[in-house]
């Protein structure tokens, strides 16, 4: 954690804001607010960290980013749970932390009990950005020096911050007045940054015109240095802009101590030093909740081999993607794929086997992901969104790519993997919902467009998008099913030059709900790639 004094928090709920948070940092410290600008990015390792409340604590401005479902989860006919957050929040430091490691450790009926749970049980959860909220408001309602800002969309017919219904813990929050922004594609989310500034109380540091300053920079520096220690300078920080490993950020320390720029390389080393974890990462983690002893060993692999020429976004996206892959219970698991159909080639339907257990990822692999794993340059605004327009050749190069830099073999899954995933262990027409609405952007909702990952509702093995947003490249070549029971099935051999590959899951200009069926299967030329297919990874955990 940096030890820096943060005037300012953004709160926000991860799934539904997208890359808002980041660029409201970016945007604020460009804007006079360097450093001075905290959010839980430095904390995604899946654990609630209470530096976080002590920063809300300490903040002058409490920002909150407010989607149209951030508070879904929250009933605002609840007393009980509304009571049980006031009295969490109103905790010292000390008892907060003790009691949030209690809570983590209850088994999920009990948690349900304590905090009065009233929606599915396998979903109960304590709620961070509540806590966060209601721990603002509190100090606010204690005369503290903390001023409260909402930033959210415009009022449509869809939407309306004013007319949220939320419980008696932070309902508070509509008190205030906000900040808002349009989600039209002709809208720029940086046009918030005049309103936004009139109604923060940390004030901006002043920034000298650029052009002034290099002329300053440059006649002090000749008069005092003369221009060689000017150019010495220019070299080091140009050398510095070079630096992505670990040893190359330890060889410039070695010819630059004692700088600036060598500050700024050892807090890099020390953050290699953490997300190197000596070689162990953890799986299936939570997204929010104290994760306790016994289920960071159950989803630790201590075998990880990080490449020395790893550079420190690569190891920042590979630690992020290990977090989402979700643990498929499938060993010693049977069950029937396909379906009965007399037209399609979903049928037969046919008993299926598997030997092991797997892991898939909970998203579609972002444009973020790989352009940071594949070195390409993406846009800021889209780094939420599915990667598409790529050959299935092409995803298996992502693959390729992960593997090498960690040593685990990465894939696209399985055709049998992929079916048996999007069924979560229930007994759905699409994956997590018979109410494709629910689950998947098609045609009738998603206004013919793609759209951030993870922003429906997740399936039983909370993977998100497996109906809808973009159909997916599975590793097997297409050829009709036979009606023999099978065993780990994947055919990858074909007498083609450029055979069919699987295809499933449809996608946001899926039509039919027949195409969205989970069962469904389609296929896609090998060497074609389509801006409505993209694909998600899968690997096995070799010592389960």
């Amino acid at each position: 954690m940096h030890k820096n004094n943060f005037d300012i928090f953004i709160s926000y709920r991860k799934k539904v804001s997208g890359d808002k948070p980041e660029m409201l940092q970016q945007m604020l410290e460009f804007n006079g607010y360097k450093k001075r600008v905290s959010f839980d990015k430095d904390n995604l390792l899946g654990q609630f960290n209470v530096e976080l409340l002590r920063r809300i604590d300490t903040c002058k401005d409490f920002l909150v980013l407010v989607m149209p479902t951030t508070f879904d989860d929250c009933n605002p006919e609840n007393n009980k749970t509304a009571n049980f957050y006031r009295k969490l929040v109103s905790l010292p430091i000390n008892d907060f932390v003790s009691e949030i490691k209690r809570l983590g450790e209850l088994p999920k009926e009990e948690l349900a009990t304590t905090i009065n749970w009233q929606g599915n049980l396998q979903d109960a959860h304590i709620d961070y950005v509540r806590i966060e909220v209601a721990r603002a408001l509190l100090r606010k309602e204690k005369g503290e020096d903390i001023n409260i800002v909402p930033v959210t969309l415009l009022r449509s017919e869809r939407y309306s911050f004013s007319n949220l219904q939320l419980p008696a813990d932070i309902k508070g929050i509509k008190d205030f007045q906000a900040v808002f922004f349009s989600d039209s594609d002709e809208a720029r989310f940086k046009d918030i940054m005049p309103d936004l500034k009139k109604k923060m109380v940390s004030k901006a540091k002043l920034r000298i015109p650029f052009l002034a300053v290099g002329l300053t920079f440059i006649v002090i520096l000749s008069l005092l240095f003369g221009f060689n220690q000017w150019n010495s300078i220019t070299e080091r920080q140009q050398a510095f802009t070079q630096c992505n490993t670990r040893a190359q950020y330890e060889e410039f320390i070695k010819l630059y101590p004692n700088t600036k720029e060598a500050e700024q390389g050892l807090d890099s080393l020390k953050e290699f030093e953490i997300l190197w974890s000596n070689n162990k990462v953890y799986v299936n983690n939570k997204a929010t909740g104290y994760v306790t002893e016994a289920e960071k060993v159950a989803n630790c692999i201590d075998y990880v081999t990080w490449r020395p020429d790893i550079t420190l976004a690569q190891l920042r996206a590979c630690v992020d993607i290990f977090n989402h892959m979700m643990f498929i219970p499938a060993k010693d698991a049977t069950f029937t794929m396909g379906q009965e159909d007399d037209i399609s080639a979903d049928a037969p339907p046919h008993k299926v086997t598997f030997t092991q257990n797997f892991y898939l990822c909970q998203f579609e692999v972002t444009q973020g992901w790989w352009s940071t794993i594949m070195e390409e340059e993406v846009c800021n605004d889209s780094i939420k969104y599915p990667k598409t327009d790529i050959t299935y050749d092409k995803a298996k190069e992502f693959c390729e790519q992960l593997s090498r830099l960690t040593d685990i073999t990465f894939t696209l899954p399985t055709e049998a993997q992929w079916e048996f995933a999007a069924m979560g262990n229930e007994e759905y027409i699409f994956s997590g919902s018979n109410d494709a609405n629910k689950v998947a952007w098609y045609r009738s909702n998603s206004y013919g467009t793609v759209h951030p990952v993870g922003q429906m509702d997740c399936n039983g093995f909370q993977l998100y998008d497996m109906t809808g947003n973009v159909a997916e490249f599975c590793l097997d070549f297409f050829q009709l099913y036979s009606a023999e029971s099978q065993v780990n099935p994947c055919i990858t051999t074909s007498e083609l030059a450029d055979p069919k590959v699987v295809i499933r899951g449809g996608s946001y200009d899926t039509i039919k709900d027949f195409y969205l069926n989970l069962k469904h299967r389609d296929a896609q030329t090998k060497s074609q790639s389509n801006p409505n297919i993209g694909f998600r990874i899968s690997f096995i955990k070799t010592n389960q």
